[in-house]
């Protein structure tokens, strides 16, 4: 079982130098050669060095957008053998769901002796009920983790601890599949426009019965408003948003709707449009309110969890009906550790 969200994550923090937060810097230029380099570490984990015990399934443990699967969850479905099993990611970014279905499958696997063998590729001590489960089944369990001298593995105690094999992945087999990209400054200007296109199609269609705003002095959104703003953003993009495209997007719809109150205020009252656009310039100031809405370490996070299933060598599924299994799990405390995404120092929170 691999979980993605501390693969990606911890890969695209060592391969950058703890320059990349966000899962989307993190280019796979062959993914089947991931799976591969995953498949053949987890068996090394194990000592098994015989190509004999043919891998059965890779279990893939990721949250899905509400904007549907990312451009890399639709290149790991194409691989045959991977089976993905997805959680949801709610309007804050969080992977929910992901963690407890990593624990089930392993151990449901273990009850039903369909594993010898599991190894995992996770760092988050939410796992440790399930391996200890798994082991009580007669199961051996390997934590597998990505390490940089620099950086370290990011993986629970706990988890480490109880595991019967340790194994860790460094940059020099990460550069083999995957590269560190960070976001050119034309994509960046692109991304703008696109998020200040949505925005203005969302004021403009959204049905605003009441004040948007919780907080008009603190120019805080409602939540109700300020969720379907960033469903509405992230399903244009076709992706998660990081937090600083929420709060791009936020202040978007703050200037946005600034204006417009102005331009009413304005015809009701008679004043020059010199007057109003001095307004306007003065509120969109005001537009600071942090989001916290973003997810912690990039997040993009999500958890994702794969497992590596090996068959024995000749018994087959009916005669022997224990199987070994590699099995990689996620960082899922990582996930769920949201930092608040703030425009500048000292300003006030956003619900």
């Amino acid at each position: 079982m691999v979980d993605a969200g501390y693969l990606l994550r911890q890969a695209v923090d060592i391969l950058s130098g703890s320059v990349g937060t966000d899962r989307r810097e993190l280019d796979i230029f062959d993914y089947p050669g991931m799976v591969a380099l995953l498949d053949a570490q987890c068996r090394a984990a194990f000592d098994f060095n015989d190509a004999s015990r043919e891998l059965l399934r890779v279990y893939w443990y990721d949250g899905v957008p509400r904007s549907g699967p990312t451009a890399q969850q639709n290149e790991l479905l194409k691989i045959p053998g991977v089976h993905f099993r997805a959680g949801t990611v709610n309007f804050e970014g969080r992977q929910k769901g992901v963690d407890s279905t990593l624990v089930t499958d392993l151990i449901d696997l273990s009850a039903n002796h369909a594993i010898t063998d599991a190894a995992i590729i996770s760092g988050d001590g939410d796992l440790a009920v399930g391996i200890t489960r798994a082991q009580m089944n007669g199961v051996r369990v390997a934590v597998v983790g990505l390490e940089e001298e620099s950086i370290g593995h990011k993986q629970s105690f706990e988890i480490l601890c109880i595991a019967d094999r340790v194994r860790r992945i460094g940059a020099q087999a990460l550069r083999t599949v995957m590269r560190h990209c960070p976001p050119q400054s034309a994509g960046e200007r692109l991304v703008e426009d696109k998020i200040r296109e949505l925005v203005a199609a969302f004021v403009a269609s959204a049905e605003l019965q009441e004040d948007p705003f919780e907080d008009v002095a603190r120019q805080m959104i409602r939540q109700s408003i300020y969720r379907d703003l960033m469903a509405h953003v992230g399903a244009g993009l076709g992706q998660w948003l990081s937090k600083e495209e929420k709060n791009f997007a936020r202040r978007c719809f703050c200037t946005h709707f600034d204006k417009d109150a102005h331009k009413r205020a304005d015809k009701a009252s008679g004043d020059t449009p010199e007057n109003a656009a001095a307004e306007g310039a003065d509120d969109g100031q005001k537009n600071t309110a942090p989001d916290m809405t973003g997810t912690a370490g990039g997040e993009n996070a999500a958890a994702q969890t794969t497992a590596l299933l090996l068959l024995p060598e000749a018994e087959g599924y009916a005669a022997a009906g224990r199987h070994s299994a590699l099995l990689g799990g996620g960082n899922s405390a990582v996930d769920r550790a949201a930092e608040a995404a703030t425009d500048d120092g000292g300003e006030p929170e956003h619900p």
